[in-house]
């Protein structure tokens, strides 16, 4: 978990490097919009492959 934490961190970094700083704040919103929705459809895949 710490890996993954640490991987995200890095690549986030390298992404906002290429764009604007007064447009960091929106990328970095949106990307913490998109992974929460990102886990919440997964956990949500994976309780219906659960169920019989």
């Amino acid at each position: 978990m710490v890996h993954e934490a640490a991987r995200e961190q890095a690549i986030t970094i390298a992404i906002l490097e290429f764009i604007p700083m007064e447009q960091h704040d929106a990328v970095t919103q949106r990307m913490e919009d998109d992974g929460t929705d990102a886990c919440e459809s997964d956990c949500k895949a994976n309780t219906e492959a659960v169920e019989p």
